[in-house]
């Protein structure tokens, strides 16, 4: 690891990390460490229960694999509004804003009666976890 000065660094874990860090920076980088994590836990959960909702809803492979297909379309689309929205009101407030909207269809996702009700509260969180994407990368960067 090559840098313009002698860095301070200190090992967690078995890794290297810089000795000085603030506590905006660690902040930044939980908040958004965190919001990834759950985007990753939401797409493994919808592998482990899309059998089930085939069963439950009637659905085919086609429509279940199309309605993952949709989260992750959306998360682009999500990731290129939020990066407008966090140019205009801040990257905190967009990471919460993204936050808010992919919690909430997180969690309608779990009360869809119909396929209909599932593919919009997917689509929904798909432009949750994009924002979330680039709003967190772009605070963490932007705090470090």
């Amino acid at each position: 690891m090559s840098s313009a000065g002698p860095a301070t660094t200190r090992r967690i874990l078995g890794l290297e990390w810089p000795a000085n860090v603030s506590a905006a920076e660690r902040r930044s980088l939980i908040a958004g460490g965190l919001g990834w994590m759950l985007d990753a836990m939401d797409v493994m959960l919808y592998s482990l229960v899309v059998a089930h909702l085939m069963r439950d809803l009637g659905m085919d492979k086609t429509t279940a694999g199309f309605l993952n297909s949709l989260t992750l379309l959306a998360s682009a689309a999500g990731g290129f509004v939020f990066g407008f929205v966090a140019d205009r009101i801040g990257r905190t407030r967009a990471l919460m804003a993204s936050i808010l909207i992919y919690s909430l269809a997180s969690g309608a996702c779990g009360l869809s009666q119909t396929v209909v009700q599932l593919a919009l509260f997917r689509l929904l969180l798909g432009l949750g976890m994009g924002g979330e994407w680039t709003t967190g990368a772009a605070l963490i960067a932007e705090t470090a």
